[in-house]
């Protein structure tokens, strides 16, 4: 089981990942024959505050990604109807360990944000053993 290692920062739980379309999207383009975009290396940050992963309309522009329906979701704000997407994801540390789905249901963002791109979500951190030593200064994410 690949055990992921990442230095706590300043500004919360930040970890490297490669964002696409979802499996299925990306076979579609196949097979009528365009081309697929490939995935874009990105930060993210696990926020355990959020329920599902939240992705800044950014990226979804980036990667294509077409809105599959809509959701009722719990905001700061009260409850709001979002649209919903799939996603491919590939989080990665610095010594080669790697965790990846190939179809996750993300929501996105109501705006982009300066210097994250993807909230990692409380949907993450369930399927997924997530240990934060703040004496240490580390976080890890296994599965």
């Amino acid at each position: 089981m690949p055990r992921l290692m990442f230095a706590l920062s300043p500004d919360g739980l930040l970890l490297p990942a490669f964002l696409g379309l979802d499996a299925a999207a990306m076979q579609d383009l196949l097979s009528q024959g365009m081309p697929v975009p490939r995935p874009i290396q990105v930060q993210t940050q696990i926020d355990t505050g959020s329920l599902v992963t939240g992705v800044t309309p950014r990226l979804i522009r980036a990667i294509g990604a077409a809105p599959g329906g809509s959701a009722r979701t719990l905001t700061a704000g009260g409850f709001a109807f979002v649209p919903f997407y799939r996603i491919s994801f590939t989080l990665f540390d610095n010594v080669g360990a790697s965790i990846s789905r190939t179809s996750w249901l993300v929501t996105n963002l109501p705006q982009d944000l300066p210097d994250v791109d993807v909230l990692f979500g409380m949907d993450l951190v369930r399927e997924h053993r997530l240990v934060i030593d703040g004496l240490g200064a580390y976080f890890s994410i296994d599965s």
